[in-house]
């Protein structure tokens, strides 16, 4: 029995040390073993940017500035340089050699600082001595042109794979993408467009869209939408024939990428006829079979997102700016933080936009929403928006429906052709890859007036923006130009794990404290109600003030030790929720220190004891 006591503790001691061992060995010399077991694989390439990285045909350099010292005293800086260097090791481990990983430490006024920001590479201040931290990059070609990211934001963590994916597509793909353009409006001054460069339009987003890329006027009568097209905008369709929309039908089946803007009541350009503002319901027979529908008749009013409209001078009415419910200033929730192309967007204005909503014919298709409504919402008759709208009319026959509504959505998936009854040799009857189509219910979004400002500056005319649209417009040009394996990059997990079960305790904890915290409220308010009647008793009846005024105290008294008890009762709720969060840590720590090494030892003693018991069994038969 001392002997098995003996071999027990041999045991035991030997468990332990082979429990630190692993770890040390697996620290040092297993790194390069990955094994992603987060929810999202958030530290996994997608197999988009892997057949990116397979598809290069030259060399690229990415330089990785990272102030590794110098961010020794900022943990959450430190781990995310970390994980970003990781994710550079594998691009450069899956593009069979074509990239070169060189990863830079910017000491503090050293040449590699100077480096950095000869590259544009963003510094933020640590200390008063002027000392910065790096977390920046630059991707170079063998024609030294550069894509840099001069700061990697934490909190843009989520879109960075999306963001180096498409930096190395650039490069390696350095022609510039061409938009074409198909409207039925006038968009701002000069000709139609302005074609060529756009120049003639008063619309700054379009210049600025032709700055970035190729443009390309398409005739409003196109029977077929150019092969070297790589985005087709078409900016509210109205009256367009069939054989237009069948130019549409087949280059969106046949993997070409389209944004178009459909606006119920569009308040800028046209012809200046109040009645020829919204666009035509044909465009809905190539929306329905994606799945979604427009409504040409309704706008929708959004009673909190209502922006103030600027009645002038008016002494009849008691206020001069007054909420518009269908002009829209939209931000926070109403911008999806999901989507890459509007992630970083603070604030979207909108004008009589429309719902769109699933149409009836239920296509194979996955809508995810880019820009939404709150639920304080109300669809309005278009003929109400046009001719002078009466604001206040509106605002007061205002009755909400409780209700979301999409203003752009992002459709994907396979879809059938609208147009059946078509055949020929080139004809699609179904898409040749999933669908990636933007629809925006507003085509306002574009006018200058929505979102910028202008003034004369020394001969200059300076344009400043006060909300995002701009941005919003440009972000889909320039994810929508690129490759289908970009289009199907999906976004990131957040790596930052929200504490799902202590939020939980919270929010129930919250709910009683608040359950108690109504229920003194209305007990204080029965008494003063008491205390009041019993004041107006007093000043009926003079003679018995002595009576009252203990009638009073006695009341004074009840609620007092009341108070007292209700108060011991949310103490009570917020010890029980720090009880419940103390539990909760304890039973991590123990599972995460002292479980793992347990089984173990458990584990191994089985393993000893079966060896021992099967060593008798051979001793005995012998």
């Amino acid at each position: 029995m001392e002997n098995i006591k003996l071999k027990v503790t041999y045991l035991v001691l030997i468990a332990v040390v082979i429990f630190f061992a692993v770890n040390l060995i697996a620290s040092k010399s297993l790194n390069k073993y990955e094994f992603d077991m987060t929810q999202e694989s958030v530290f996994t390439l997608s197999e988009g940017s892997k057949k990116v990285l397979s598809g290069i045909d030259e060399p690229l350099k990415v330089t990785f500035f990272f102030s590794n010292k110098a961010s020794d005293g900022i943990p959450v800086l430190k781990s995310y340089g970390t994980r970003i260097r990781a994710l550079l090791e594998q691009y450069a481990d899956n593009s069979d050699g074509m990239i070169k990983l060189q990863v830079i430490d910017p000491e503090p006024f050293s040449e590699k600082e100077d480096k950095a920001v000869s590259y544009g590479i963003k510094g933020i201040d640590i200390d008063q001595m002027g000392t910065k931290v790096y977390l920046g990059l630059a991707i170079t070609n063998s024609i030294d042109d550069v894509k840099t990211i001069p700061f990697i934001s934490p909190d843009k963590e989520k879109f960075l794979e999306y963001e180096l994916t498409r930096a190395i597509y650039d490069l390696a793909n350095p022609s510039r993408k061409t938009v074409g353009i198909l409207s039925t409006i006038k968009m701002g001054s000069g000709p139609m467009l302005g074609i060529p460069g756009l120049g003639g339009s008063s619309w700054f987003v379009l210049q600025q869209i032709s700055q970035m890329f190729e443009t390309k006027e398409i005739d409003v009568n196109a029977t077929k939408i150019p092969s070297d097209i790589n985005v087709l905008m078409v900016v509210q369709p109205r009256m367009l024939n069939e054989e237009t929309l069948y130019a549409i039908d087949q280059y969106v089946l046949g993997g070409g990428h389209a944004v178009f803007f459909v606006d119920p009541n569009k308040e800028g350009g046209g012809t200046g006829n109040p009645n020829d503002r919204g666009f035509t319901r044909e465009i809905n027979k190539l929306l329905n079979k994606w799945g979604v529908n427009v409504s040409p008749n309704r706008v929708i009013g959004d009673r909190m997102a209502a922006r103030k409209y600027d009645k002038g001078a008016d002494s009849e009415n008691k206020w001069k700016y007054m909420d518009n419910v269908t002009w829209l200033e939209l931000k926070g929730d109403n911008i999806s933080r999901d989507d890459v192309t509007t992630v970083s967007l603070k604030t979207i204005n909108m004008n009589t936009a429309g719902a769109i909503e699933p149409s009836e014919e239920g296509a194979n298709t996955t809508v995810n929403p880019l820009i939404r409504t709150n639920k304080t919402t109300m669809k309005i008759p278009v003929f109400k928006v046009r001719n002078s709208p009466d604001v206040n009319e509106m605002l007061r026959g205002f009755v909400s429906e409780s209700k979301e509504y999409n203003l752009a959505v992002r459709i994907r998936g396979d879809v059938q052709t609208a147009f059946p009854n078509k055949s020929g040799e080139n004809h699609l009857s179904s898409s040749v890859e999933p669908i990636n189509v933007v629809v925006v219910s507003d085509t306002d979004i574009l006018r200058n007036e929505n979102w910028s400002k202008t003034q004369e500056v020394q001969g200059y005319t300076v344009v400043s923006q006060f909300a995002d649209n701009a941005a919003f417009v440009l972000n889909l040009m320039d994810n929508m130009t690129g490759s289908s394996e970009l289009m199907n990059l999906r976004s990131k997990g957040d790596t930052k794990r929200p504490f799902v079960k202590v939020d939980e305790l919270e929010r129930k904890a919250q709910e009683n404290y608040l359950n108690k915290e109504n229920e003194l409220k209305d007990r204080l308010a029965r008494t003063e109600d008491r205390l009041a009647a019993l004041k107006e008793q007093a000043e009926r009846q003079a003679g018995s003030k002595i009576a009252l005024k203990a009638e009073q105290q006695r009341e004074i008294t009840r609620f007092s030790d009341e108070m007292i008890r209700i108060r011991k009762e949310l103490r009570n709720v917020q010890g029980e929720l720090r009880k419940d969060i103390e539990d909760l840590g304890g039973t991590l720590k123990f599972i995460n220190i002292w479980l793992m090494p347990i089984l173990v030892v458990i584990f191994a003693f089985i393993i000893f004891y079966r060896k021992t018991k099967y060593s008798h069994s051979r001793m005995e038969v012998k």
